[in-house]
């Protein structure tokens, strides 16, 4: 090496770089492990700015998407999910399957750009649902005198009375027969579109299974594959069952919120491959199902 290139540190200068310095290590993972590796808010955020923005206006339906490594497991807890926030009272909830993505054979570029111009078709469905459809009123009166659990659903929305309940005894005698009159609390059902599944399961899937060609790295090839669901309804909470091997789910309870409440982590503790005694490979803990529904709820009523 010249000796001009070899500088002091008391220089300021610095020297030249080994010509090893620039040569990376050969990655032996595959390149589903490697697009798997890549950070969720990282492909979160790309996904983001391909979305088509929605007006928060209130009276708007919030969507929420259950994504996941795993596709079927994803669906599964959209399903719990579905189920839980369905009795809630104060939500109307709409739930809607994601892409179809083929779960058998080999995928071709054929197969992903049939599922975005189908998804493509059904996000103005959705932007439409989500904007405009009926919500129902629920009406509760809030005097000591109304039985328990009586409540009054108006899905005219045309008439800006309050509107009260009567309420008499069997007898229909006066002195039992009362007008309930008092103050009344008019709730707005909060709406809410549940996708089973969205645009990030669906490019995991098919970067994952479709051949990386060319040039391409695995994280390019998973960002090409983003860019084509370009103009899609995007989620305003995204739920994700993130899989952990049994050794690293010793918080396997808790519910992970990210990304100033926009993203919720679950993990799903695998099992041995194969399955356990009762054939499953992996379940999401009762303790972090339950905080999970808490979260979205939480999330819900405080739009």
């Amino acid at each position: 090496m010249h000796q001009s290139e070899v500088m002091s540190a008391s220089s300021g200068m610095m020297t030249a770089p080994p010509v090893t310095a620039g040569l990376r290590k050969t990655d032996k993972r595959s390149a589903a492990e490697i697009i798997m590796a890549m950070p969720l808010l990282q492909k979160l955020n790309i996904l983001r700015r391909m979305d088509v923005p929605l007006s928060p206006k209130p009276g708007r339906a919030a969507i929420v998407a259950v994504e996941g490594d795993d596709m079927e497991a994803a669906r599964e807890l959209a399903d719990w999910l579905g189920d839980f926030l369905g009795k809630d009272k104060e939500i109307d909830l709409t739930v809607m399957d994601g892409p179809k993505v083929p779960q058998t054979g080999v995928l071709k570029k054929g197969h992903l750009f049939d599922c975005v111009k189908e998804w493509d078709d059904k996000s103005a469905i959705i932007r439409d649902m989500v904007t405009s459809a009926e919500r129902s009123i629920t009406v509760r009166n809030t005097s000591p005198r109304t039985r328990e659990g009586t409540e009054i659903e108006d899905k005219s929305q045309e008439n800006n009375d309050k509107p009260t309940r009567k309420s008499s005894t069997d007898s229909g005698s006066s002195k039992d027969s009362m007008e309930l009159d008092s103050p009344i609390t008019v709730v707005s059902a909060k709406p809410v579109m549940l996708l089973r599944t969205h645009a990030l399961t669906a490019t995991n899937t098919f970067a994952c299974r479709l051949p990386v060609t060319g040039a391409y790295s695995p994280e390019d090839h998973w960002r090409w594959t983003a860019c084509l669901w370009r103009d899609v309804v995007g989620a305003d909470l995204t739920v994700y069952v993130r899989d952990v091997e049994a050794k690293d789910g010793k918080d396997a309870a808790t519910v992970e919120v990210m990304d100033d409440h926009r993203v919720m982590i679950v993990k799903r503790v695998r099992t041995v491959e194969g399955g356990d005694e009762k054939g499953e490979k992996g379940a999401v803990d009762a303790g972090a199902l339950r905080r999970l529904g808490f979260e979205v709820g939480e999330w819900v009523r405080s739009r």
